[in-house]
């Protein structure tokens, strides 16, 4: 289960954004609080995760209802120098399952998909403060996915 997502360089946030997800979570503010920055955020990582396509229009989950306008239109102030940043938290406990087709979705398995966008992930432990599991996926004007650029991880 995701605890945490991390958002950065992406419309309305420059600095990374740290939002905690909860069974229930309720998004609300003034006008241009980054409601929907947020949301499409969502929109595109898990679009990112299902296709490998960054540079994106309308992503799958969405439809005709989200048209992030592609990179340049997403990235914060449209400069197109920076790195748009996703980061997740995830209890760790909840990442025993098995799919449909017999393929764990256990840490090896989120590593190897982490690694295919090119991205980075680890695990931190502390006694009495629990384990932290965290990823950072990059996009830029010029990423490209699909093959694993995680250097071994």
């Amino acid at each position: 289960m995701i605890t945490e997502f991390r958002l950065g360089n992406f419309k309305a946030f420059a600095e990374t954004q740290k939002i905690p997800i909860k069974p229930l979570t309720l998004i609300f503010g003034p006008n241009s609080a980054g409601k929907s920055s947020l949301i499409h955020g969502i929109a595109l990582a898990h679009h990112a995760i299902k296709t490998g396509e960054l540079d994106v229009y309308k992503t799958s989950i969405g439809g005709e209802s989200i048209d992030l306008g592609g990179f340049r239109q997403y990235v914060h102030r449209r400069n197109r120098e920076l790195t748009v940043e996703w980061g997740i938290e995830l209890d760790v406990a909840k990442l025993t399952d098995v799919e449909e087709n017999g393929r764990g979705r256990g840490l090896f398995s989120l590593r190897e998909r982490i690694g295919f966008l090119g991205g980075t992930s680890g695990v931190v432990s502390k006694i009495g403060a629990g384990t932290t599991v965290w990823a950072k996926i990059p996009i830029s004007q010029d990423t490209r996915y699909g093959e694993n650029k995680s250097a071994g991880n």
